[in-house]
């Protein structure tokens, strides 16, 4: 990430999933001063692509593939203070799809407080969390590695979208500057 300095690997495989592409970083920034906090590589599986823009491919990727995000923190942090931030930008999806009526209420309980300790998180220590597609029995699980997982579709799926949206000054995920085009599929890096 030419941002923040930080390195990730062009593919990655989390347990029990094929391997996963890079295909957009980005970096998550607090406060109107824009303070780095930490940096987002997000991965996929590639083999599913079939829209013809990029919201298409996005949205055909995050149903029907593995997705995973790794995110290394730039500055010293704590699981805690990621922990609030998935939370807010979660229960800011519930607001909102609450107005447009598209969202039950039994939705509105985001059950990820458990899952992150109370402890610091390093700069520098990555944190991966990945998600196969549902299958016809079990919702899709989000799993934070070394950490837990929650089985809940909505969550698992709007977790992954909130990278490719604008959030409170951090630009959305965009396709890495040094890499190659992805063209695997119809995703091109000019589609970001």
């Amino acid at each position: 990430d030419a941002a923040t300095g930080m390195k990730f690997p062009a593919t990655i495989q989390p347990p029990s999933c094929p391997p996963l592409t890079l295909i957009g970083l980005g970096v998550r920034t607090v406060s109107f001063l824009r303070v780095q906090v930490y940096s987002i590589a997000f991965y996929a599986d590639l083999s599913n692509i079939s829209g013809d823009s990029f919201e298409e491919n996005i949205e055909n990727i995050i149903a029907h593939s593995t997705v995973a995000v790794r995110i290394i923190p730039v500055r010293s942090t704590s699981f805690s203070h990621l922990r609030d931030a998935f939370l807010r930008t979660l229960r800011g999806r519930v607001q909102s799809e609450k107005k447009e009526g598209s969202i039950s209420a039994s939705t509105e309980d985001v059950p990820l407080r458990s899952i992150f300790p109370n402890t610091p998180l390093a700069k520098g220590t990555p944190l991966t969390i990945h998600s196969a597609p549902a299958s016809q029995d079990e919702p899709r699980a989000l799993i934070f590695e070394d950490l837990g997982t929650v089985k809940d579709n909505w969550i698992a799926t709007r977790f992954f979208k909130s990278y490719f949206v604008e959030q409170g000054g951090s630009p959305a995920v965009s396709p890495p500057k040094s890499a190659p085009p992805v063209t695997t599929g119809r995703i091109t890096n000019s589609s970001f």
